[in-house]
C-alpha cells in the first residue's frame, strides 16, 4: 500500500531536480538546507522506514537508492553552481557549461571512489564485488565522458582540472580500494 507513495516521491524528486533551482528568495541559497534537498531527505527517510518494516524488498530498494542518490548529488551540484557561480540549470544548458562538466566529472569520480572504498571496507562479503564493479562502471563512464565530452566541449582550464582531478582520484582508488575477491564457490557434497 505504501510502495506507490514511495514511487510518487521518487518521481517528485526527479522532476524538481530537473525543473527547480531550490531558490528561497529573499533568503540565500544554502545547499542541503533548502526545500528541495529537505524534501529529498524526507523521501529517503520514508524509504528507510519502509525497508526497516520489511515492506519493500531490500536489494531493489538499495539499487533505487543508489540511483536516486546519484541524481540527487548531481542536481545538488548543478543547483549550487547555479547559485554560487551563475551557471545555467539543467534545462537552460547546464551540460553545455565547462564548469558544470568539470564539476560533474570530479563528483562522479569521487562517487566511484566512495563506492569502491565501501566495497572493500564495509560491504557484506557477498555484495562487495558487485558494489566494487558498480563503482568501476561509473569510473569507466567518467573516463568515456572525459574523452568524448570534456575534450571536445570545455575550455582548457576546465579540461586540465578535470583530467588532474580524475587522475588523482584514480590513483587514490588504485591504492586504497583493490578489487575484492570473488565470493567462494559453494562446494558440492559427495
Amino acid at each position: 500500500m505504501l510502495l506507490p507513495w514511495l514511487a510518487l516521491l521518487a518521481l517528485w524528486c526527479w522532476v524538481v531536480d530537473v525543473l527547480r533551482d531550490g531558490s528561497m528568495q529573499p533568503l540565500p541559497y544554502v545547499p542541503l538546507l533548502n526545500p528541495i534537498d529537505l524534501g529529498h531527505v524526507l523521501a529517503l527517510l520514508f524509504a528507510l522506514q519502509l525497508a526497516r518494516a520489511k515492506l519493500v524488498p531490500t536489494r531493489p530498494l538499495l539499487i533505487g537508492a543508489a540511483g536516486f542518490g546519484f541524481v540527487w548529488l548531481s542536481s545538488l551540484l548543478v543547483r549550487t553552481l547555479h547559485h554560487v557561480v551563475g551557471t545555467p540549470m539543467w534545462l537552460d544548458g547546464a551540460l553545455d557549461n565547462g564548469i558544470v562538466q568539470t564539476g560533474l566529472t570530479i563528483l562522479w569520480t569521487a562517487l566511484a571512489l566512495l563506492a569502491m572504498l565501501f566495497a572493500t571496507r564495509r560491504s557484506p562479503p557477498d555484495a562487495a564485488r558487485s558494489v566494487w564493479l558498480a563503482g568501476a562502471a561509473l569510473l569507466a563512464g567518467v573516463v568515456a565522458k572525459l574523452f568524448f565530452v570534456d575534450l571536445s566541449s570545455i575550455g582548457t582550464l576546465e579540461r586540465i582540472v578535470s583530467f588532474l582531478g580524475v587522475g588523482v582520484l584514480m590513483l587514490v582508488i588504485g591504492y586504497v580500494s583493490p578489487m575484492p575477491p570473488a565470493a567462494p564457490a559453494m562446494e558440492t557434497q559427495r
